[in-house]
């Protein structure tokens, strides 16, 4: 690349390279811009643009540095407040805030991290009531282990130690008799279930039912299929909000695509679905902006050629190579301005 653009350089005039160099930087292409001062610093060292291009290029490169600080403290902090690190969390947002006191997930970072000792509290109570549920099913205490597991109920019913605890009780409480045909219809209500055929999982159970099964048992499998319906109705609300969100995206109605990402994001708040909304509708809206720029510049072009005004012509061709027209296209508007 950098003997490439050596050899551009040498029939290119200084301050044509410091066009393509301001170029770069305005499309994000830092390392050619560094490459293209580096060579006007060799080549023409008392340029009066190298100051002010060379300060340029040092200030992006100090946003992209400062951007990838961000992210590596914004996964850190994500990391450790999943895994319950309490102090490490603190230290990283700490971090983030004074590097990034703007940013837009600020507030939430702050309430994640100062409930992490309500959620490790919580996280030990159900570690007790598991152990103390498991204990008293060794000993065959169904009693004991049917009052932890209501704790745990009341603690958090859908935590994986209320449910690991369940699924235990399931098992101690179970005959040998009809063992092998309980753990067959569940077997069968969960490919259901997994096959989304709620109303057949549900006649399942109910045989299940009719058959000498412990309450727990149907207890839990009823409760699996709320879930499972739940979910299902999650789903399809995910799926009609974006069906809407692509036919506004087709129709080029921003403002109603946003309106759907900000919905998603109120009523799904931990998907990062709305996040990746709002970041395809600011592209496509940049991209419309950027082609209707081009369009018009084009337009412009044509009339100044059509008007032989070779002066506004050439202005306007400067104007258009910021906007990444077609190289041929652009050859071919410069070689009619040429001959005007």
């Amino acid at each position: 690349m950098a003997k490439i653009e050596r050899h551009s350089s040498r029939t290119e005039s200084p301050r044509e390279i410091v066009q393509r160099a301001e170029q770069a930087l305005a499309s994000g292409n830092l390392d050619q811009a560094r490459r293209l001062l580096e060579q006007l610093e060799s080549s023409s060292p008392d340029l009066t643009e190298l100051i002010l291009l060379d300060a340029k290029l040092r200030e992006a490169e100090k946003h992209e540095k400062e951007q990838a600080n961000i992210r590596t403290t914004e996964e850190m902090l994500a990391r450790y407040i999943q895994q319950r690190k309490k102090q490490l969390a603190q230290l990283a947002l700490e971090t983030l805030i004074e590097i990034a006191p703007n940013h837009p997930r600020r507030a939430d970072y702050e309430a994640w991290v100062s409930h992490l000792d309500e959620e490790v509290a919580l996280q030990n109570l159900l570690d007790e009531q598991l152990a103390a549920g498991l204990a008293a099913l060794q000993v065959e205490d169904i009693y004991e282990a049917q009052r932890h597991l209501e704790a745990l109920r009341d603690l958090d019913p859908n935590a994986p130690a209320t449910e690991e605890l369940a699924a235990e009780m399931i098992r101690a409480e179970r005959g040998q008799a009809e063992s092998a045909d309980i753990e067959h219809i569940k077997q069968k209500v969960e490919e259901l279930v997994a096959s989304g055929q709620m109303d057949a999982a549900e006649q399942e159970v109910e045989r299940l039912g009719r058959r000498n099964v412990p309450k727990i048992t149907l207890d839990f499998l009823h409760r699996r299929l709320e879930d499972a319906r739940a979910q299902l109705r999650v789903g399809e609300k995910m799926a009609a909000l974006d069906i809407e969100f692509e036919k506004y995206l087709e129709a080029q109605g921003w403002a109603a695509a946003r309106d759907v990402a900000h919905r998603y994001g109120q009523r799904f708040k931990n998907s990062p679905r709305a996040a990746e909304m709002f970041n395809e509708v600011n592209r496509r809206e940049a991209e419309q902006r950027r082609q209707q720029s081009l369009e018009q510049g084009l337009a412009t072009v044509e009339q100044f050629i059509a008007q032989g005004k070779r002066g506004e012509a050439e202005l306007a061709l400067k104007l258009l190579r910021g906007l990444d027209l077609d190289e041929e296209q652009l050859a071919a508007l410069e070689e009619r301005v040429r001959k005007m």
